[in-house]
C-alpha cells in the first residue's frame, strides 16, 4: 500500500479530516517506536509505506510502559484527548491489512 492509500485508510477509518491522518499516524508511530526494540522497529518500517516508515524509526532502547502511558503520549503528541488518541492509534497502527 502506498502512502496516500494508507493515509486515506486512516482518515476514513478514524472519521477525521484530511490533515489529521498524518498527525495521528506520526504520533502513533513515534510513540510505538519508543516502546519497541530497534529490531522490531525495523520490521515495523518494512510494513509501512516508505514516507510513513521514518516515523517508526528508533535507535534507542525500548521503554517499558503500559497502554495508558502509550495513549497519553499519543494524545500529547497529537494534542488531542485520550479517547481521540485511542481511536487514532487503533487505525494508525502498523498492523493494518495490506491491500
Amino acid at each position: 500500500m502506498d502512502y496516500e492509500r494508507f493515509i486515506t485508510y486512516v482518515q476514513r477509518a478514524a472519521g477525521i479530516g484530511r490533515d489529521a491522518p498524518g498527525n495521528a499516524t506520526r504520533a502513533t508511530l513515534q510513540t510505538l517506536a519508543e516502546r519497541i526494540s530497534a529490531a522490531e522497529a525495523r520490521q515495523l518500517i518494512d510494513e509501512l509505506p516508505p514516507r510513513a516508515g521514518a516515523d517508526g524509526f528508533t535507535d534507542g532502547p525500548a521503554e517499558r510502559f503500559d497502554v495508558d502511558e502509550f495513549l497519553g503520549r499519543v494524545a500529547k503528541r497529537e494534542q488531542v484527548d485520550l479517547a481521540t488518541a485511542e481511536r487514532h492509534a487503533a487505525v494508525s497502527s502498523p498492523r493494518w491489512r495490506k491491500q
